[in-house]
């Protein structure tokens, strides 16, 4: 108050002057100058008048079709001095009037400007624009607070250009959940399914933000719902418009299943309508919105059908025994002759009334002598099918020589015997050939001496079975063959050549039928895989990828034209055709994904050709990076000896914070524990992340970095010690 009434006698004739200079014209002022008295007479202040104007700008990211609202103004505020308090200035707002520090305040909207008439020249102005805090808008060019000083000559204009920067938004009350239904069978050990949550682009790809994984467990009443929520909020949509995903399943390998290949969609709309410094959802598609909380709800449902194989029925066929007896008497010869025997197949073939079964082949050894001989070839082959009763059958069996030739009628019997009806066997045609000439034969020819004495051979005589049909019974049939021959100046006979095939037990499985004939051929066949867990290995292991680590079972189906359905486990005919981790880590293509951690399906192959379908989900990576950047640094030791601080203090011990894939903890702890590379995931008794590992990958780093090329193994000598590991197996080949 004191301060007030000091100034008060200076203030008073200073309003008056203000009023009486923007009441009274210059014109007049100079009149009443030039007109009254000498004395007491007043002649206001005359200076030149110049002119303030701001102008506004606003740059924002929406671009050219974006209305900023009309409600977006920016406050400024004029500083004129106290000389200037409580005079009445013009503007193109209409007049306005200093308050009593001589400060002005105005708003201007984008493209707008605002003009001050009237100030003194060589008066000095500060203009400073007032922003709110979480507006999103801020100056792009200069100051908010700038000084400027009037001129007479030209309007002095100042351009305020502010960019808007709004907060992006999340999708925060958003939740996205599934189920998965069996239909056809219930769940069981074993069962796993993934799921998948993709984004698509601007120019309509998708693209894989993360995957979820279920696995029947009867512990656990949910453990069929999978859940996206805390993938679906991390994401942050700085742009407006509309935002498209879906959740979808990843078809799996489980025989006879058929993969629910629906898609479940939804769009998030993004917009700016208020611009108030963040965006925000107007609206979630193919989502129920609680209006009570604001949240939407987007849940998905799988339906997979199991569709069971056709009952199949179980045939044994019992032993059967076959004997053919054979006796061949040949004319006398005097002439020396060498004897070569062919070799001969002898095949026997099924017949019923509409089913054949493949034949099985027997192959004789053969005799040459180089004096008077005699060969004999018996063969004798014996199939199983379910026909008419036993039956006799006759077969005329040939001799031809350079003489004479007789034929001999050979009656051959077989009795056959099985679990379902009696077994036909036909012996085809049986030949002995003698010639004069030399003849080299492509089976094995044994030789014996001319001698007065009688010689006695015996062959050893092999039978394979040939199956067009796969089957999961191998049979092995032994046929022993013992020829006696007999030899005098004039005849050569051979007597009592006995053929003995034993058959044992056989089990075939069969959709209908203990036998297929001729005509039934392969239709279709297909290979079913299941695969195991994700499997974890370094970027440095050379060995190839074993089967057996990846998937639980191969099986190949074979569907035949009678519709006959067989299968066959094949899982130790895969190999993954070289493939080692090392090539995947160094070499990975465009199918794996990659952020310092190799994650990809490698393909096996069976019989050369990949098996694509077949995927085993594996994870790569170097060894020591606890934090799966893809190098060893010395983070990787502190976040090791957080883990173990934390661990020690009883609080909770993860080593990747919010991971967004549930095998990351897992792998990083693999890669961080050293020592003893455990795949436990966390500290067990036997296994933990400690100091010692901590220590290990700082000196592993220092040497790396020193150029000294370090090896874990030779660091870590213990590992060598670790039966399985690469290390070790590197040092044991042998039991590789």
């Amino acid at each position: 108050m004191k301060r007030l009434k000091k100034y008060k006698w200076i203030a008073l004739p200073l309003s008056v002057c203000c009023l009486l200079n923007a009441a009274i014209p210059p014109s007049l002022a100079y009149i009443i100058a030039q007109t009254a008295p000498a004395t007491n007479t007043f002649v206001p202040f005359q200076s030149a008048m110049g002119d303030l104007i701001i102008s506004k700008t606003v740059e924002h990211p929406y671009g050219e079709d974006y209305v900023i609202p009309q409600n977006i103004k920016f406050d400024f505020e004029v500083n004129l001095g106290v000389f200037f308090a409580g005079c009445t200035f013009t503007t193109s707002q209409g007049a306005i009037t200093a308050d009593e520090n001589g400060k002005i305040q105005l708003s201007v909207k984008p493209g707008e400007s605002v003009g001050i008439e009237g100030i003194d020249e060589d008066t000095q102005v500060t203009v400073t624009e007032i922003l709110k805090e979480g507006s999103g808008f801020s100056v792009s060019e200069g100051d908010p607070e700038r000084t400027v000083t009037v001129s007479a000559e030209n309007p002095v204009t100042l351009n305020y250009i502010n960019v808007y920067t709004p907060l992006p938004v999340s999708p925060d009350n958003l939740t996205v959940s599934g189920e998965k239904i069996l239909s056809g069978r219930d769940w069981q050990a074993g069962d796993s399914f993934r799921f998948l949550l993709e984004q698509q682009d601007a120019e309509g790809v998708w693209s894989t933000l993360g995957t979820a994984d279920i696995s029947y467990d009867a512990e656990n009443q949910d453990f069929s719902q999978f859940d996206f929520t805390s993938l679906i909020q991390k994401e942050k949509f700085t742009q407006l418009g509309t935002y498209s995903f879906r959740v979808t399943e990843e078809k799996g390998t489980l025989p006879y299943m058929t993969y629910d290949t629906s898609e479940f969609a939804f769009d998030i709309i993004v917009t700016d309508t208020d611009m108030d410094g963040a965006m925000e959802i107007q609206e979630i598609s193919s989502a129920e919105k609680d209006e009570t909380t604001g949240d939407y709800i987007a849940e998905a449902v799988f339906t997979n059908i199991y569709k069971a194989p056709e009952e199949t029925t179980t045939t044994t066929a019992a032993a059967t025994t076959t004997t053919v007896s054979t006796t061949t008497t040949v004319e006398s010869t005097t002439t020396e002759v060498t004897t070569t025997a062919a070799e001969t197949t002898t095949t026997v073939a099924i017949t019923a009334a509409t089913t054949t079964k493949p034949a099985m082949t027997t192959t004789a050894a053969t005799s040459s002598t180089a004096g008077p001989t005699n060969t004999t070839t018996t063969t004798a082959t014996t199939a199983v099918t379910t026909t008419k009763p036993a039956t006799t059958t006759t077969t005329a069996a040939t001799s031809s020589t350079a003489g004479p030739t007789n034929t001999t009628t050979t009656t051959a019997t077989t009795a056959a015997t099985t679990t379902k009806s009696a077994t036909t066997t036909t012996v085809t045609k049986l030949t002995t050939t003698t010639s004069r000439i030399t003849t080299t034969t492509a089976s094995t020819t044994l030789t014996t001496k001319t001698t007065t004495k009688p010689t006695t051979t015996k062959p050893t005589t092999k039978v394979s079975a040939t199956t067009t049909k796969p089957t999961t019974t191998s049979v092995t049939t032994t046929t022993s063959a013992t020829t006696t021959t007999t030899i005098t100046t004039t005849t050569i006979t051979t007597t009592s050549a006995t053929v003995t095939t034993t058959r044992p037990t056989a089990s075939v499985t069969t959709a209908t039928t203990t036998s297929l004939p001729p005509d039934i051929i392969p239709v279709t066949s297909e290979i079913v895989a299941v695969p195991k867990e994700p499997n974890f290995y370094f970027s440095v292991d050379d060995r190839e990828f074993d089967p057996e680590d990846l998937l639980e079972s191969v099986i190949l189906i074979t569907e035949y034209s009678d519709g006959t359905r067989v299968e066959e486990d094949i899982l130790d005919q895969i190999n993954y055709n070289g493939l080692t981790p090392e090539i995947a880590f160094a070499e990975r293509d465009e199918s794996a994904d990659y952020d310092g951690v190799y994650r990809g399906y490698p393909s096996p192959y069976y019989k050369g050709e990949m098996l694509s379908h077949v995927k085993s989900l594996v994870y790569i990576g170097v060894k020591g990076d606890a934090d799966l950047n893809g190098r060893v640094e010395i983070n990787d030791a502190s976040e090791v000896l957080t883990y173990y601080a934390r661990f020690a203090a009883g609080l909770e011990d993860v080593l990747i914070d919010e991971a967004e894939n549930i095998h990351y903890e897992y792998l990083a702890y693999f890669l961080a524990d050293v020592d003893t590379e455990s795949l436990a995931g966390e500290n067990t008794e036997s296994n933990k992340l400690d100091i010692m590992d901590a220590s290990n990958i700082l000196t592993y780093y220092a040497r790396s970095a020193a150029g000294l090329g370090p090896e874990w193994d030779v660091q870590i000598s213990s590992l060598r010690e670790i039966v399985g590991s690469l290390w070790y197996e590197r040092l044991h080949p042998e039991e590789s």
